[in-house]
């Protein structure tokens, strides 16, 4: 495969690098509050896109990084919105 060939991977590796930087800045610029679920949407969907592609590619560091990282977003929300 050349370099300029694009399969799934490519495309999603991208959209999830943009979605975690979308949530990354609504968390930086957000100083009162007011944006938490867009950020928590933003990370989760990257963090899973990112899982997917290490899934894609068999790679365990990417898949465990990621994997970890939606478990915390998961469990934040479900604290925060829940109350529990």
């Amino acid at each position: 495969m050349s370099r300029y060939d694009k399969d799934a991977s490519w495309y999603i590796k991208w959209f999830a690098s943009i979605a975690l930087l979308l949530g990354l800045s609504i968390r930086v610029l957000d100083v009162e509050g007011n944006y938490d679920s867009f950020d928590y949407i933003f990370t989760l969907t990257g963090a899973i896109g990112l899982f997917i592609v290490g899934r894609l590619w068999n790679d365990r560091s990417i898949m465990i990084c990621n994997g970890a990282y939606t478990v915390v977003l998961i469990t934040t929300l479900i604290i925060t919105y829940m109350g529990i």
